[in-house]
């Protein structure tokens, strides 16, 4: 089913053939970075800074400003005379995160992108690593690798339990990509993705919110494949407050997110990685704001056996669903069985009822 499925995909985007990469194995790719900046003055210099001093430089970087009202433009611009390589785009106002990056994808023009952030880092040899690894497995849409986690705010170190899928860098298939996650996720901070198929499947999706990424490049990751370094280039800062992924901890937009997210997962196109996923524990993250209730609720109102799939799923690994599994259908079955004692006594009832009135 994977198999056919990953067919039908494929024939759906026309780059991904066999002359595509055929030339791209003989040419070096080509690598277009996306840097969103919204009132990053403080910390956009660092991250410039990172990117155009890597041993690999990119083709092109462009800086798409959502309407920024501090000084990071013109911290922008004096990068720009010092680097002719960057290139300033301005939004005419804040449109958001996921609009911003989608604009830059629009505006890439290289064989690869990579979509920074002003709070995060490269760290030495990230482009040159992963765009070797990447020209040497031409077929893989994407890459990724570890990452040192740290707080923004004090630089203490976060612990990392989704190190080391595997020992050596190389090519992961989307099963194999699945049996390691157990529930982590590749960090989205180490993204470079082919070009063309982000524009093929429609950029980020705004509905999906914080998590247009990590759904997006992981659906990518199990059909295609991607490969993987298990060292630590990229540097993630995580902010408690500000951050646009902090939503998460809105628990009931993190409940709609999740709706869309199996709504989508439920669609002819992603037909085949509902297995996947479900290996994976790709849901684990929305578990903190789902109870077994709101679970088993979502459960009986699936509208496909794909939604349903993925819910019980969800539902059994979670510590509080499975023993409000167990209750509520225990209570089922024993609701059932006296409606079936009902019905037989109240047929019993009219039966006999039936008898004395014809004597």
């Amino acid at each position: 089913m994977l198999l056919e499925c990953g067919r039908q995909f494929i024939s759906k985007i026309s780059i991904y053939n066999r002359d595509f990469f055929a030339q791209t194995t003989m040419a070096r790719p080509t690598l277009s970075v996306h840097l969103s900046n919204y009132n990053d003055a403080s910390s956009i210099g660092e991250a410039i800074e990172a990117i155009v001093r890597q041993s690999h430089a990119p083709d092109e970087f462009v800086i798409v400003d959502d309407g920024s009202t501090d000084e990071s433009i013109e911290v922008i611009e004096r990068y720009m005379r010092k680097y002719p390589i960057i290139r300033l785009v301005r939004n005419d106002k804040n449109y958001g995160v996921v609009y911003t990056i989608n604009r830059g994808l629009s505006l890439a023009t290289g064989d690869y992108i990579y979509f920074a952030s002003a709070n995060d880092r490269v760290l030495p040899g990230f482009f040159k690593t992963s765009m070797s690894l990447l020209k040497q497995f031409p077929t893989a849409a994407m890459s990724c690798t570890d990452a040192r986690l740290i707080y923004a705010d004090t630089g203490r170190e976060i612990t990392n339990g989704a190190k080391r899928f595997v020992d050596k860098a190389g090519f992961l298939t989307g099963p194999q990509l699945a049996a390691k996650l157990n529930g982590k996720a590749m960090h989205g901070a180490s993204y470079i993705t082919r070009r063309q198929i982000l524009v093929e499947m429609g950029g980020y999706l705004p509905q999906l919110r914080w998590h247009c990424d990590y759904f997006l490049h992981h659906m990518i990751a199990f059909r295609f494949g991607t490969c993987y370094i298990p060292e630590e280039l990229v540097l993630w800062r995580y902010a408690e407050r500000g951050a646009y992924s902090s939503g998460r901890h809105n628990l009931p937009m993190q409940r709609q997110v999740l709706r869309e997210m199996i709504r989508l997962l439920a669609q002819p196109e992603y037909s085949g990685l509902v297995d996947l996923v479900a290996r994976a524990q790709l849901l684990a993250i929305f578990r903190p704001a789902m109870n077994g209730r709101q679970l088993l609720n979502m459960v009986q109102d699936a509208a496909t056996q794909p939604q349903a799939t993925l819910l019980r799923y969800l539902l059994w690994e979670s510590s509080v669903g499975k023993s409000q599994w167990l209750v509520e259908q225990s209570a089922e079955i024993l609701a059932n069985r006296c409606e079936q004692i009902w019905a037989r006594s109240f047929h019993e009832y009219d039966r006999l009822r039936s008898l004395l009135s014809a004597r």
